[in-house]
């Protein structure tokens, strides 16, 4: 009498279970891809929302050490370059948008002191409002971010 050999257990995948694998891992990664992509533009805007905080407290700082009385006559309307690190290029984004078929100039960021009397005066004494208001364009469109605070006289 002859004996069979028994059946030998197959390990590993069948290229059906591959496929398939393939498949599932594809559209998990397909699913993901927009969540990747608005990650990284929250990124940019809190990267430039905190690059326009630097420039303004940086400014501020600045205008602390300028003497009062030259505040209101020197810095009335005042504009100035958002550059942190001195190369000569802004800090802040600098995009072109298309306005009827044709390419606008750069939004050129910029950033402006404004400098004037405290509403209500006569509560607080002397004192002066100043405002620094940068102004950029980002992927979301044209942003503004303001910062001011209260000057008395020294």
């Amino acid at each position: 009498m002859h004996l069979r050999n028994p059946p030998r257990s197959q390990s590993g995948f069948s290229i059906v279970e591959m496929m398939i694998g393939v498949s599932l891992v594809t559209i998990a990664f397909v699913g993901l891809a927009p969540l990747v992509i608005s990650t990284n533009h929250v990124t940019e805007a809190v990267a430039e929302a905190e690059t326009a905080r630097t420039a303004a407290r940086a400014k501020l700082d600045e205008l602390r050490h300028v003497p009062y009385a030259s505040l209101s006559t020197n810095y009335v309307n005042h504009t100035f370059n958002i550059d942190l690190d001195g190369d000569g290029n802004s800090d802040l984004r600098e995009r072109r948008a298309p306005s009827g078929g044709t390419t606008s100039p750069a939004f050129t960021p910029v950033g402006s002191v404004v400098v004037d009397e405290v509403p209500g005066g006569d509560l607080v004494g002397e004192a002066l409002r100043i405002q620094v208001v940068l102004r950029w364009s980002s992927r979301q469109g044209p942003q503004e971010y303001r910062l001011h605070t209260i000057r008395a006289r020294d």
